[in-house]
């Protein structure tokens, strides 16, 4: 199994944070990425983000360039301050190989320190970056190969 952590892409300043929109700048560089990351030929089975806006956009970026026919579930599991513990439940209570998690800073830091590592490693992962983390059955802590990680693209 593979999960793949995104952050969301570059999002306007907005003093109310949940209505945070991509900036247009943000979308583009983001497609970018995606289209880098989508090199393959194989398919996402699920698709996860917060039900913030800016992440449900970047989100909808990745459903429209892998040409997903699922839905995109928005769960409130995934807002800021999220648990790793949430994360991997809920990778595991979900059939598929490839599922995408789309959410925030510091908490994809963390989720990616403690499925790598078990540790507080500290990770920088920037607006639009797109990580992947192999398991070899179910995603548990400290189980996980770190694959790749994109930044996001000019």
């Amino acid at each position: 199994m593979t999960i793949y952590l995104v952050r969301h892409a570059e999002a306007e300043k907005n003093p109310f944070d949940p209505e945070r929109r991509l900036t247009e700048l943000g979308k583009s560089k983001f497609r970018n990425t995606v289209h880098d990351w989508y090199k393959g030929n194989w398919t996402i089975n699920n698709i996860f983000c917060s039900p913030y806006k800016r992440t449900v956009e970047t989100a909808e970026i990745i459903k429209d360039i892998f040409g997903f026919n699922g839905e995109v579930i928005k769960d409130d599991m995934l807002l800021p301050g999220s648990s790793c513990e949430n994360l991997i439940n809920m990778a595991n209570s979900f059939p598929g190989e490839n599922i995408v998690f789309v959410g925030h800073q510091p908490d994809l830091s963390y989720h990616l320190a403690n499925l790598i590592a078990c540790s507080s490693a500290n990770f920088s992962i920037h607006p639009g970056t797109v990580t992947a983390i192999s398991f070899e059955k179910k995603v548990k802590a400290g189980a996980g190969c770190l694959e790749f990680m994109i930044p996001s693209n000019p």
